[in-house]
């Protein structure tokens, strides 16, 4: 399948080529904490809170700015 073959509604990680599986360990894709915010857990809390308001009102700005792909 070439790039200009993809369908642009399927999301890139369900894209295979005919008659070809999946060999990924996915598992590797997981998010975990680092040692340091296992550490600090009070600071990394904090830290969450104010950017929490910070990325909601970048969130607000461009949804407003880009009404139409939201």
């Amino acid at each position: 399948m070439k790039g200009d073959e993809v369908p642009i509604d399927v999301h890139p990680s369900s894209i295979l080529r005919e008659g070809k599986t999946k060999k990924a360990n996915f598992t590797q894709l997981t998010p975990y904490y680092s040692q340091e915010r296992e550490a600090l857990l009070e600071e990394s809390a904090a830290l969450e809170k104010i950017l929490e308001d910070l990325f909601e009102w970048v969130s607000t700005a461009v949804q407003f700015s880009f009404k139409d792909l939201f």
